[in-house]
């Protein structure tokens, strides 16, 4: 699934639900592959944040997780979704063709 910012902003509770139940959600900045929202990897180490945070400054949560993930976490319980930079070889694909 790819989604803006802006809308990611507006929905991210939903978009949140799609990564816990194991998609893949690829996040747009100006058109461009910016974030992830994915299931965390087993193993993997990640700081945490609240969705609320992260919703209510985006811009530097995705900075942040862009750095090191961040794993969501709503009312103090951690949530199956991990957010983290996207890889650079992603290759968006025009679906209108």
């Amino acid at each position: 699934m790819v989604v803006s910012v802006r809308t990611l902003r507006r929905r991210i509770a939903d978009f949140a639900a799609h990564a816990a139940a194991g998609e893949t959600v690829l996040v747009l900045r100006h058109g461009h592959p910016w974030a992830m929202l994915r299931p965390p990897l087993p193993g993997e180490r990640c700081r945490t944040q609240s969705i609320t945070s992260l919703r209510d400054d985006l811009r530097r949560g995705l900075l942040r997780a862009r750095r090191r993930p961040l794993r969501l976490t709503w009312r103090d319980e951690a949530l199956e979704v991990v957010v983290c930079a996207a890889p650079r070889d992603v290759v968006l694909v025009d679906e209108q063709s």
